[in-house]
């Protein structure tokens, strides 16, 4: 009997929220700040998973419109420009008169080249030999298009 009652006791001290496991452990407040220092410290595969769970747990808070622009955000900076174009595209046509709008507009066109030019293939060069500044030079015109090469040794 004392074992019943030290039993009944124990668990009647458990908190109500603790023994519902399907209730989210942070507030939408107490995500969004997470998921935030996340990107902050550069940690984007785990921003990118707390944005996304602060916008499937809470789909009416307030966080929501920089919830979304944050998580493009963070694929964005994670090289994943398919994925920010997707989530930039998606914030643009679902909060087009947010402060974050503007740029949105601009980090969805980045995004575009950017996976375009992610696409280029990789060709390699065996057995040549390439001086170091050459190198560099190839690289730069390659992304300045519209300077030539004497204007490239002049910069």
């Amino acid at each position: 009997m004392a074992a019943f009652f030290f039993v009944f006791l124990f668990c009647s001290s458990i908190p109500s929220h603790a023994q519902d496991s399907k209730r989210p452990a942070l507030t939408g407040l107490g995500r969004f700040n997470h998921a935030n220092f996340l990107l902050g410290s550069r940690e984007y595969s785990a921003s990118v998973r707390e944005f996304a769970r602060l916008i499937e747990n809470y789909p009416g808070s307030p966080f929501l419109p920089e919830a979304q622009f944050r998580l493009a955000e963070a694929y964005f900076h994670s090289a994943r420009y398919k994925d920010a174009e997707a989530e930039f595209g998606r914030f643009v046509a679902n909060y087009p008169s947010s402060q974050f709008a503007p740029a949105a507009k601009t980090l969805l066109d980045v995004s575009k080249q950017k996976a375009r030019i992610a696409k280029l293939p990789v060709i390699e060069l065996k057995d040549a030999h390439i001086d170091s500044a050459e190198g560099l030079r190839a690289v730069q015109v390659m992304f300045f298009e519209a300077i030539n090469r004497q204007e490239l040794d002049v910069e």
